[in-house]
């Protein structure tokens, strides 16, 4: 093809703002989309993702006046920590309310469920920055991702008006088979050629290539750790140029056996899929997103049960379930959780915190078939998986102490794989009373903690004795039996017990509080080691 052709070719797929400019604007979803994973988090969105977003201005609370609000403006609100943030936030989403803005983003620690409720009452979607993202970063990747967002035109031609119709141009130009992927390597959209090999063509049909193909990929495939200065590679028979978002990798663009392709048209072409992917991203991918901040916030804050299920749109009753599997594996496992639940409950919300995944939906999950499909899909990573199923909820529940019952449940030894909290709920008040006597040493003083001195030092069996003595409910013979011991000779440890300590276990309160010391002293390990 001749440099006349290239240059027409080029000209039908560079966006057409690049020759008439025109004011950036991107739905919220569509902007969102483009940013890296816990860029920001969404706390509310009462309109949807849908609204447009045309600027990201920086308002700072210290102004005295600050400047009219733009219209569809996403307003990043700094203020340095103090007394009074909350009010001078009350007063600047009162300004707004009627100033049409696309909603507001704030640092983490700003949020407070004062100026939340007018912020809500309004209408106005919020953001929340965490505490390890630097605020200048943030903003320069929501600038990018708005510049990106816009770089489409609804009047270029229409056979690059789609990722479809993308491919199809560069087929006609490389006279090969061309693949649009994504970054997991999925392919969005194809066109092959007559001479297809069957590894490609699995590709296609199973949507992941082979590890024999992968072999043979520009740099095995690996397109989300490639530098900027290598989103142009190629291998004898294939070339690939990445597709970015600003700094986050949405997939890839790969020309497969045929001519050598122009790189600058192969690298005009990235960017286009990219504008593509951006302005019209998946629905349910900004759907997810959505459902998984309004979860997480849900987790980390102070919603009820019922109010996440009347902002997922889930009927009552619902259901909290929580899963580990292996600390470095949360982010794959919350997709497998979201690949299965998917078609028997669209609404149900998603997250991961730390090494922990949670699903939020309708009480008729059923937690058991959910967790045999999610080991055989996760076999590969050597982990045990463990579930954890709050009681059903049904309106006014707490879901920051439902998360913490799953935790504390997931980390007791000797539970199923499985585990309700109903069936566990002595344990997991225990559990929780351990804690409590952790941070309060004084709730162990007494006759326990002197009887486990004694018994490290002079390798003693007072707590055994002891705690045989009140598993069997007092029994004295089956006590002495369970230790293999004669009865006078437990006779005998009880008294010592109550030389050496002064604990009258006649007394009923007295054995009723070393009952519980003793118990808590047995549990004290585990509650250390899965606190919340």
């Amino acid at each position: 093809m001749d440099s006349v052709g290239h240059m027409s070719l080029a000209a039908e797929l560079r966006p057409a703002q690049l020759q008439t400019q025109r004011p950036a604007a991107v739905s919220l979803g569509c902007l969102l989309t483009c940013l890296e994973p816990d860029t920001v988090r969404i706390v509310s969105a009462p309109e949807g993702l849908d609204g447009a977003v045309c600027s990201v201005p920086l308002w700072d609370l210290a102004w005295s006046a600050p400047p009219a609000a733009e219209p569809r403006a996403l307003v990043m609100v700094t203020a340095s920590p103090g007394p009074g943030i909350n009010r001078r936030l009350v007063g600047l989403v009162q300004q707004l309310a009627d100033a049409d803005v696309a909603g507001l983003v704030v640092r983490r620690r700003d949020l407070d469920a004062e100026w939340l409720s007018v912020a809500a009452a309004a209408h106005l979607t919020v953001l929340a920055v965490p505490a390890q993202r630097d605020w200048a970063q943030v903003r320069a990747a929501l600038l990018t991702a708005l510049a990106l967002g816009s770089d489409a035109d609804l009047d270029a031609p229409a056979s690059v008006l789609d990722l479809p119709g993308l491919v199809e141009v560069l087929a006609e130009e490389a006279r090969g088979t061309v693949l649009v992927t994504d970054h997991r390597l999925r392919v969005l959209a194809h066109h092959v050629t007559d001479t297809i090999e069957d590894a490609v063509r699995d590709w296609i049909l199973t949507r992941s290539p082979s590890a024999e193909l992968r072999d043979r990929l520009p740099a095995r495939g690996r397109v989300l750790g490639l530098r900027r200065d290598h989103d142009l590679l190629s291998v004898p028979g294939c070339t690939v140029a990445v597709i970015r978002a600003g700094a986050d990798v949405r997939g890839a663009v790969w020309v497969l056996d045929g001519d050598r392709i122009d790189p600058s048209l192969l690298r005009v072409a990235a960017r286009r899929a990219a504008a593509l992917m951006t302005v019209n991203p998946p629905r349910r991918d900004a759907a997810q997103r959505l459902r998984a901040d309004l979860l997480h916030c849900a987790l980390t804050g102070s919603r009820t049960a019922g109010q996440l299920a009347a902002e997922l749109g889930i009927d009552h009753p619902v259901r909290l379930l929580g899963f580990r599997l292996d600390a470095h594996r949360a982010g794959a496992l919350a997709g497998l959780v979201e690949v299965h639940v998917q078609a028997r409950a669209p609404h149900a919300a998603v997250t991961c915190i730390g090494d922990h995944v949670y699903l939020f939906g309708p009480a008729e999950i059923d937690a058991a078939n959910l967790a045999a499909n999610l080991r055989r899909g996760s076999r590969d990573t050597g982990g045990q998986l463990r579930c954890a199923v709050s009681d059903p909820l049904c309106g006014h529940e707490d879901l920051v102490q439902a998360r913490a019952d799953l935790d504390r449940l997931i980390g007791l030894p000797d539970v199923p794989a499985v585990a309700a909290v109903a069936e566990h709920y002595s344990r997991l008040v225990l559990a929780e009373l351990a804690e409590l006597a952790a941070e309060h040493r004084t709730l162990q003083r007494g006759a326990i903690a002197q009887l486990a001195g004694i018994d490290g030092e002079q390798q003693t069996s007072y707590l055994p004795s002891l705690r045989a003595w009140f598993g069997t409910g007092l029994d004295l013979q089956r006590a002495a039996d369970s230790l293999y011991v004669h009865r006078n000779t437990l006779r005998y440890r009880l008294e010592r017990i109550r030389t050496l300590t002064g604990l009258e276990l006649a007394d009923p309160v007295q054995r009723l509080v070393a009952d519980l010391q003793l118990r808590l002293h047995d549990a004290e390990p585990v509650a250390k080691e899965h606190r919340p």
